[in-house]
């Protein structure tokens, strides 16, 4: 818990100070703290009450007046983010038996004040104090680079997978991942999902966005599926299956109404003249319709400059 270093953050708290015959080590008191509560496997609950004299103390050093943000940061967010991450180490330490010297105060807001940073960089979490605060205190700035761990490759053409992550698992990101991972497996083995196995992406929707049951997503989208190909109103679509799929998908309440905004705009990108070069391949206004659907014409600009090039 104690080193030798003296260290000097960028915010200007020393991250290590003096305490009677010891240097305390703000990085290693935070690791230390945080390692208690995993051992506890649960995430804090009820009511975070301090003291009064704790709190006055916390309030004054996640003050702008003692310390500073990047001007590229939403200030107001992050000194409310550094406030909460304070009170609930707080309450943290207290449910732990770990006390906090009053002067160890100033160099652990340091130490956070530059995981918050990285969090808010990484994760997009500058204007939602809460979820940034959520996850510094329990994972410090360890997930900003879990991109790069080879554990979780298979995972890195979705990056959302890693925020996801981040802002409901906190207290346990990777343990999420890798369930995502075994979850994805055992449904592209299961014959139950077979006519599934050409749009892979969907096993990863159902693990992430699912995983309490992603099996009983899926039938839904199977049934979905085959509701929507059997209706004469969307018979235009069926030389396209996996239309369906993303309607099912992607508008679990009203895959109708998904297609029949597709089906209206196909004809319309059809019948526009400056889209007449592409009519040879109908499949283009459907994926501009499917995939681009706030901005078709802009997808059909970029494949004519394409083909031209």
């Amino acid at each position: 818990m104690f080193g030798r270093l003296n260290i000097i953050s960028a915010y200007g708290y020393p991250m290590n100070i003096q305490l009677e015959s010891e240097v305390f080590d703000a990085r290693a008191f935070l690791s230390m703290a945080r390692a208690a509560q995993a051992a506890r496997g649960k995430s804090l609950g009820g009511r975070f009450y301090i003291g009064a004299q704790a709190r006055a103390l916390i309030e004054d050093i996640s003050s702008p007046a003692r310390t500073a943000f990047s001007s590229d940061f939403n200030n107001q967010s992050m000194f409310a983010a550094l406030k909460t991450s304070l009170i609930r180490l707080q309450v943290l330490c207290d449910r732990n038996g770990i006390p906090i010297p009053f002067q160890a105060l100033a160099p652990i807001a340091a130490v956070l004040t530059e995981e918050l940073a990285a969090n808010a960089n990484a994760f997009g979490f500058q204007n939602a104090p809460e979820k940034l605060a959520s996850l510094t205190l329990y994972q410090g700035d360890s997930f900003v680079n879990i991109v790069k761990n080879i554990e979780f490759s298979t995972l890195r053409d979705t990056p959302g997978v890693f925020k996801h992550a981040a802002v409901y698992y906190p207290t346990d990101p990777q343990k999420f991942l890798r369930g995502v991972i075994r979850t994805i497996a055992d449904l592209e083995k299961d014959p139950e999902f077979l006519t599934l196995r050409e749009a892979p992406g969907i096993f990863k929707h159902a693990a992430v966005n699912y995983p309490t049951d992603p099996q009983k997503f899926l039938r839904g989208v199977i049934q979905t599926i085959a509701d929507l190909e059997k209706d004469p109103e969307f018979s235009s679509l069926r030389d396209t299956p996996s239309v369906f799929i993303r309607a099912a998908v992607s508008n679990p309440t009203d895959p109708q109404k998904f297609l029949r905004g597709v089906i209206q705009t196909i004809a319309a990108l059809e019948n526009d003249t400056k889209f007449s070069t592409l009519r040879d391949t109908p499949s283009v206004f459907i994926r501009a319709a499917v995939n681009y659907p706030t901005d078709p014409q802009k997808f059909l600009r970029g494949v004519i400059q394409t083909i031209a090039a």
